[in-house]
């Protein structure tokens, strides 16, 4: 699955081998300037440009939790490939690492 922004307040899922477009997550957050996933792809983060922080269930695009992690636009994002901590930095001259602590509730249980 692939997953793109255009500097607007949604974040467009596709197919990465057929090019087919999937669904979209509204931000809630405002415009998303950087985005990542988790390693499993089950967890996206983005970073909006007010400095703060969404994590949405991929499945659900259900807005988790969100957090206020800068004083102005966050330029990078990213989360560690064992699914434990956010980094984030941002223009404000800040790194801010972040334990994660959300848990993903599947659907079918």
């Amino acid at each position: 699955m692939g997953m793109s922004y255009l500097l607007s307040d949604s974040i467009y899922m596709w197919e990465s081998q057929n090019r087919k477009s999937l669904d979209s997550i509204s931000s809630e957050i405002g415009i998303i300037l950087k985005i990542c996933l988790n390693s499993k792809g089950t967890l996206l983060a983005g970073g909006s440009k007010e400095g703060r922080i969404g994590l949405w269930d991929v499945e659900t695009k259900v807005l988790l939790h969100e957090i206020k992690n800068h004083n102005s636009i966050i330029s990078s994002i990213d989360i560690d490939w064992r699914d434990r901590m956010i980094v984030t930095g941002g223009f404000d001259g800040k790194i801010v690492v972040r334990e994660l602590r959300i848990q993903l509730v599947s659907a079918t249980g």
